[in-house]
Formats: structure tokens, C-alpha cells, sequence
């Protein structure tokens, strides 16, 4: 292995240590948040107008990433905000450029 590489691994795994970590610790709001049926239902209805199709239950929602982040961005808790206070600001950026990446390999 080279000394680049060495180097590339070493950045990769400080990267996602620390995203994870942060991560781990937005996640844990939902923790804090009351869910009901009808936050369930609007997360259904904003699947329906986004065009995505997702028919899971409501047992099943309340252990969805996705779901926990709409409870979270519903009340106050946005993702973005989060990382950009948490993350470092090296972090934080490498962080929106491969989400930009990652969007438009989706489309």
C-alpha cells in the first residue's frame, strides 16, 4: 500500500467516523419526539406528491430513516443545520459535496 493511500484511508475513516457520530446524535432527537398517526400520514402524503411510492406501516415507519428525519425536519430539527453545527467546517463541506454527488445520481 502506498503512502497516498494510506493517507486516502486514514481521511476516509476520520470522515465517517466523525459523520457517523454526529449523525448517530441527530437521530437520537427522534428519541425525545411524540410520533402520531397523523404525522405518519402526512409523511404518506408527502411520499405520494414526490412521486415515491413507500407502503410501509406505521410500526414499520417508526424505525424508517427516512421517517425519523421528517419527524425531526417537522419539528425544528433540520439535518443540514445539524451537520453544519456539528460537523467541522472541512467535514461539513465534504459533507454537501457528496450529497450534491449523490442527488444527482439518483435522477
Amino acid at each position: 500500500m502506498t503512502i497516498e493511500t494510506e493517507k486516502f484511508e486514514q481521511e476516509n475513516k476520520q470522515y465517517y467516523n466523525e459523520l457517523f457520530a454526529v449523525l448517530n446524535s441527530y437521530y437520537k432527537k427522534y428519541n425525545t419526539l411524540n410520533t402520531s398517526r397523523k404525522t405518519y400520514f402526512l409523511w404518506l402524503y408527502s411520499l405520494s406528491i414526490s412521486g415515491k411510492d413507500d407502503k410501509i406501516s406505521f410500526k414499520e415507519a417508526l424505525n424508517d430513516r427516512n421517517f425519523k428525519r421528517f419527524v425531526l425536519e417537522l419539528n425544528d430539527f433540520g439535518l443540514e443545520e445539524y451537520l453544519r453545527d456539528h460537523l467541522s467546517i472541512e467535514m461539513y463541506h465534504r459533507w454537501v459535496k457528496t450529497e450534491f454527488i449523490c442527488d444527482d445520481l439518483e435522477r
